[in-house]
């Protein structure tokens, strides 16, 4: 197993240089290109990497833009042509309106853009050639399209908005929807559709298909995924495209929450001619990963967020990351297999903020931390992932925190003199002597205090 960071940073101030949204996509050998946004000593920049073999490299330079004004960037932002060259979309307000661009490398970063008179709350890019799965090799890259679709959410006139992008852009499609979470909203290619699904007030998905050969939708309005608002909260949604003969289908996945219970769930195989539940609905798991941890009821989450890929014998793969992190693998007929997920330090007293997957002989994964930094993880070809069993703090704004000795059953002991700031957190693989940070609310001077270990 091996992961790396992207950048490490430990003396730069968090308010002064954050990275968000990692969009990864995986090339013909395997190889991670990974594309994020980054707020630098106030400059806003474009950046791209990939890994060549036996480094993390760049073309020409890291930076693929740089520009004062606001940039709208989604870990829905890269993808790779034929050769693997890489196109990576963004959107720059203007002082009216706001300009689109793809960035491409030709010797140096250039940009096929449009100026648009509304302002874009979201936007992202998929490629018809780059599908999920086995199983989408034939009817989509034998149709001759060499386009990109750029999709937009339009949040003047509060629309999806579809350009197809060749050497100009062409607005091929458009519907009318309220959003109120542009960062939940997620895309995907299947067969010849595009499919878009976003959470809908925190507790429902909506759904809908782009057709790029008809130039219709399937729904108007979007389709509302009925099982989705079954356990409480939706926390994190993502989806992935894949081929069915005939049509299309995706798979969605979402983590929900109760106030004593955290659920995985996914549905497989809606397509465009069927309004769920014809596709089938699975509940993967239900775990008790809420914990009250002071008097004061601070409650830590076990799963922050979501992703899925598709593997290559064509079946989904779902993995979750959070306090406690795991692949679920399709088996292609009506179960599950799960795997435990060891992401070593990364994942001490760190929030994950963004999560992208792709699957190539097994699963690979770019995240983001509240802290800045982000890490690509994987496994080696002769291990598979490492498995979790850390030892984890929970931290509160009160006097002491919550060790949790067996997660499976959700119990522990309370440690007098462990609190955390104002926010709570996690500490995992607390192996030796901890800092206590000081509570903002008693401002109490800091202190420390070994966990005993």
């Amino acid at each position: 197993m091996k992961y790396s960071s992207l950048k490490n940073k430990p003396n730069v101030s968090r308010t002064r240089f954050s990275s968000f949204s990692p969009s990864m996509k995986l090339d013909r050998r395997g190889f991670p290109h990974i594309s994020w946004f980054e707020n630098k000593n106030g400059r806003n920049e474009v950046k791209y990497s990939f890994w060549d073999g036996l480094k993390w490299s760049y073309l020409s330079q890291s930076q693929v833009y740089i520009s004062e004004e606001d940039i709208n960037y989604s870990p829905s932002s890269i993808v790779l042509d034929s050769d693997d060259n890489p196109h990576i979309v963004f959107s720059k307000d203007m002082s009216s309106g706001s300009r689109l661009s793809v960035a491409y490398h030709d010797d140096i970063w250039k940009f096929n853009y449009i100026d648009v008179s509304y302002d874009v709350g979201w936007v992202g890019i998929v490629h018809k050639e780059q599908l999920s799965g086995s199983s989408s090799s034939s009817s989509s890259q034998d149709s001759g399209d060499s386009s990109y679709y750029v999709i937009v959410y339009d949040i003047t006139n509060l629309e999806f908005k579809v350009y197809s992008v060749n050497n100009s852009w062409n607005l091929v499609g458009s519907i009318s929807e309220s959003v109120n979470s542009y960062s939940s909203i997620k895309i995907t290619f299947c067969d010849f559709s595009i499919a878009i699904a976003f959470i809908e007030d925190g507790y429902s998905i909506k759904y809908n298909f782009f057709d790029t050969i008809t130039g219709l939708w399937g729904f108007s309005p979007f389709s509302e995924l009925t099982a989705s608002y079954a356990y409480g909260d939706i926390i994190s949604m993502d989806l992935v495209g894949y081929n069915i003969i005939p049509g299309e289908g995706i798979c969605v996945g979402w983590i929900s929450s109760s106030s004593s219970s955290s659920y995985v769930s996914s549905a497989v195989c809606l397509d465009t001619g069927a309004v769920y539940p014809t596709g089938s609905s699975y509940n993967l798991e239900s775990n008790p990963v809420y914990f009250v941890v002071s008097d004061s009821d601070y409650i830590v989450n076990g799963y922050k967020k979501i992703g899925i890929t598709i593997s290559d014998g064509g079946d989904p793969v779902i993995v979750c990351i959070g306090l406690s992190s795991k692949a679920f693998y399709y088996d292609g007929a009506s179960s599950w297999n799960v795997d435990l997920i060891d992401l070593e330090a990364s994942g001490n007293g760190n929030v994950f903020t963004y999560l992208d997957v792709e699957y190539f002989s097994d699963v690979k994964m770019a995240f983001g931390l509240d802290t800045g930094d982000i890490y690509y993880f994987e496994s080696t070809d002769d291990e598979e992932f490492q498995p979790a069993n850390p030892e984890i703090f929970l931290l509160n704004q009160d006097y002491y925190a919550y060790r949790l000795t067996d997660f499976e059953n959700s119990s522990g002991e309370y440690i007098l003199g462990l609190y955390n700031n104002f926010y709570g957190g996690v500490l995992r693989d607390a192996k030796s002597p901890l800092m206590v940070a000081s509570n903002v609310d008693t401002n109490v001077s800091s202190s420390s205090s070994s966990s005993g270990d």
